[in-house]
Order: structure tokens, then sequence, then C-alpha cells
């Protein structure tokens, strides 16, 4: 496995609220997003004492794989992120991953 930590951006106006209302942190979702080959899981998170930074964790299959989903990451996708989110200070972290587990509520399952 292989893990991508991003951290260091922040939230253009408007658009934490706009994806905090979509509600998608509040219940288990049953692949991350995007649905993309080799994408195990996927958290974005925001600072508990500054709401409009955040932290983004990918976990990939293989690193493999999320360099072939960086190589042909859509246009479209490139530029909503772009007007969501200001990466003037982003960095990218790089993990292998020692151990992955997760507990999935049987509501969810």
């Amino acid at each position: 496995m292989f893990v991508q930590l991003f951290e260091g951006w922040r939230y253009n106006e408007g658009a934490r609220a706009r994806l905090a209302a979509m509600g998608l942190g509040e219940v288990l979702q049953v692949a991350p997003r995007p649905d993309v080959p080799g994408l195990i899981a996927r958290l974005l998170a925001t600072d508990t004492d500054d709401s409009d930074t955040g932290i983004g964790v990918w976990v990939w299959e293989s690193e493999a794989a999320c360099r072939a989903y960086g190589a042909d990451r859509p246009e479209q996708v490139q530029a909503a992120v772009a007007a969501d989110v200001d990466d003037t200070n982003l960095t990218e972290r790089t993990f292998d991953a020692l151990f992955f587990g997760a507990r999935i509520p049987t509501a969810h399952q």
C-alpha cells in the first residue's frame, strides 16, 4: 500500500461550507470519491482550530496506481480543485503502509 498526505492548503471562501453542506463527513461512504482504480480510501479533514485549513489522506493499492491517476487526472477535476483550494503552501508527503485496518459499522455494510 502507498499513502499520500496532503497538508498546508486552505479552502477558498465558501468552498468548505459548500462541501460540508453535502454531508459527506457525517456518514461512512461505501467507496472513496473519486472512485478510481487502485484508490482504497480517502479522507479530507479540517483543522479543529481553523476550519479553512485542510489535510487529505489518500490510501492506494500501490504507488503505480497513484501516479497513474495523477498523470491522467481530468482537467475538469483539476479546475474544480483550483476553484475550491488555495494550494500555494501545499505539501505532499508519501508513506509505505505498515498496517491498515478499518472498522466498518454494521449499519453501513
